[in-house]
């Protein structure tokens, strides 16, 4: 089916009324007209004959583009050769779309200029600021320079840096052996605030009371009982070991990995004793110290 405005070259027949038979090379005696949408309008083009030895009376003619106006189309005429009568041809045009002339890149059948929509996209979609993808699934390579908002399923690869506050962390945070690695810290210059927590070659450095370690009134109170049995240097013993304790709460506790060793330092960061835990989980436990 043709478009409007488009040219097209229908075909037409022409016969001799008194001979039934169709006539060859007629076509100088022609005159022809267009009729689009009921409105009648001329022809510039001339018509000739398809073959008059292979179809003898059947002619054809170019209906311009600025002549093919209408949503219904027809060819009428008539011949000066007496006896002749020109068989008139009809067609329909879309005339619900706009036309598209030579290329792709003038107009599409909505009349939106092409080139400008290739403007504003640009080279590999530089142009583009926004782009709103609701409900989509989508595979996404490069890099992200805007904002992104939702969940994201998974990220393979690094990311660079965060710049500015991380809400929460909804779910475990799941770290391998080698990022654990890759990420110690290194503790050399630790504080003794409590509750400061620094990870460096598998130990953990706290400022927080270890469990199984006896608190300092729980300790005074075991001191006064030891003594109350003791020889004066075994007294002299016991609170020189409950002086250590006391510094050894005011400073930091480094805890290992498997959570069976503990080294206590006073304020100044010296270390004061190391406690090794027996006994099998859940517990009890004991825990032996040795003094520096």
């Amino acid at each position: 089916m043709p478009k409007i405005n488009t040219a097209i070259t229908p075909t037409y027949y022409a016969y001799n009324t008194s001979t039934g038979g169709a006539i060859s090379g007629d076509e100088g005696n022609h005159t022809l007209k267009v009729v689009a949408d009921g409105t009648m309008g001329a022809v510039a083009a001339s018509p000739a004959e398809v073959s008059a030895g292979d179809v003898p009376g059947l002619y054809k003619i170019v209906v311009a583009n600025d002549e093919n106006t209408g949503a219904m189309m027809a060819l009428h005429g008539k011949s000066t050769t007496a006896d002749i009568v020109i068989v008139p041809v009809f067609w329909t045009c879309e005339s619900n779309a706009a036309q598209v002339s030579g290329t792709d890149q003038t107009a599409n059948d909505n009349g939106a200029d092409l080139n400008t929509l290739i403007t504003q996209v640009g080279t590999a979609g530089d142009g583009l600021t926004a782009i709103n993808l609701p409900n989509q699934t989508m595979d996404i390579t490069g890099d992200i320079t805007g904002n992104l908002s939702g969940s994201v399923g998974s990220v393979i690869g690094a990311v660079g840096s965060v710049i500015g506050a991380v809400g929460s962390v909804i779910a475990a945070v799941v770290t391998d052996a080698a990022s654990r690695t890759a990420s110690k810290a290194d503790v050399s210059a630790l504080g003794t605030t409590a509750g400061q927590l620094v990870i460096n070659d598998n130990v953990i450095a706290v400022g927080v009371q270890v469990d199984g370690v006896p608190t300092t009134a729980e300790f005074e109170a075991r001191t006064l009982v030891a003594a109350a049995y003791a020889t004066l240097a075994q007294q002299a013993a016991i609170i020189a070991e409950h002086e250590k304790i006391l510094g050894a709460v005011a400073g930091k506790k480094v805890i290992n990995e498997d959570g069976d060793q503990v080294e206590a330092y006073d304020t100044n960061g010296v270390l004061l004793v190391t406690l090794d835990r027996t006994g099998t989980a859940p517990g009890p436990y004991t825990w032996t110290p040795t003094w520096e």
